[in-house]
């Protein structure tokens, strides 16, 4: 999902701020989402859609 995103921006400055965002946070992110919908397989589903 990472390079669609990637595609749409615009100048190489905003990619990698939001690669830097993509890589720092992706793992709080399907833990948060993991604690939330207490299932393995959903957070990845909204984590996937998400990023």
């Amino acid at each position: 999902m990472l390079p669609i995103y990637l595609a749409i921006l615009d100048g190489e400055k905003d990619k990698n701020r939001f690669e830097l965002l993509y890589v720092t946070y992706r793992k709080l992110m399907f833990y948060v989402a993991n604690r939330i919908l207490n299932d393995e397989r959903s957070p990845r589903t909204l984590y996937i859609r998400r990023f």
